[in-house]
């Protein structure tokens, strides 16, 4: 088996369990298909958790075990998360397997439903979600990375001002930027609207501000992550939801045009397009 698909897995480990941890045998994983052999996972290229209800410690463990997994997908929706979710426990989880992973698709979404949202006053993460994902600069196979600025960076990294160039892995060949944990107001709108913009102009290249009679005359890309080939910011779930910025077809035509003066693929997937991403 090269391919394990889990659409809601529940966690296996319990708190005693963890605590316990150094004294137990963890070689040995159950399979809930007793006439069936359990797969092997140091063979195991591709697993897809669309809907885990797993600590980031169990994912941990279970990475351990997989030495050649390549790529992960791992998706988080939860209206009411349990505890806080600690980023930083997850990237310590994909470091197990950072040499060989080409790509990785990272979707978190808490809390509220697209209808709430529309409802009700913007949350803060603060008592669900801490930590950040990034750096994944020290993982040379990644290639393919789609991923939230939130979560890239965390609201800690709001504050630091950190560029994408120091972040992205250096051999990426195709970044999507989602607008997962689109309008939490713990992250400052510092990865949303204008804010946005600016962090891919620095990337990128293109003009200072909203003027574009400046223009550089190429982005810190073309040092940081010179394999670039596709650069995608995902608006279709909850872009609408911002402060309107991004709503203008001229900005979504500048980022593209942006894009193209790098002479990369690029542009804005926006809220008419959300169909295609259903």
């Amino acid at each position: 088996m090269d391919t394990l698909h889990i659409d809601n897995l529940g966690d296996p480990v319990d708190e005693w369990e963890f605590q316990y941890s150094h004294e137990l045998d963890w070689t040995a994983y159950f399979w809930p298909m007793p006439s069936r052999e359990p797969p092997i996972a140091s063979r195991m290229a591709t697993l897809s958790l669309p809907q885990p209800r797993i600590k980031p410690q169990s994912l941990e463990m279970l990475l351990k075990q997989t030495p050649n997994l390549k790529i992960p997908e791992y998706g988080r929706l939860d209206d009411a998360p349990p505890e806080k979710y600690d980023l930083s426990d997850l990237k310590a989880a994909l470091d197990h397997v950072k040499m060989t992973l080409t790509r990785i698709m990272v979707r978190f979404v808490v809390g509220h439903s697209l209808d709430q949202l529309r409802r009700e006053e913007p949350r803060e993460t603060v008592h669900v979600l801490s930590g950040t994902l990034g750096s994944f600069r020290d993982y040379p196979a990644l290639t393919h990375l789609e991923i939230s600025l939130h979560a890239l960076f965390g609201s800690g990294g709001s504050k630091r001002g950190t560029p994408l160039s120091a972040v992205l892995p250096s051999n990426i060949v195709s970044l999507t930027v989602t607008d997962d944990l689109l309008t939490f107001v713990d992250f400052q709108g510092c990865f949303e609207d204008a804010a946005a913009m600016d962090i891919f102009r620095r990337y990128l290249g293109g003009a200072c501000g909203d003027k574009e009679d400046h223009w550089a005359v190429e982005g810190e890309w073309k040092a940081a992550t010179p394999c670039l080939n596709t650069c995608l910011y995902d608006l279709r779930r909850y872009g609408h939801l911002g402060q309107g910025y991004w709503s203008s077809e001229n900005v979504r035509s500048k980022f593209k045009r942006m894009c193209e003066g790098q002479g990369l693929e690029g542009g804005v997937l926006w809220v008419e397009d959300k169909h295609e991403c259903e």
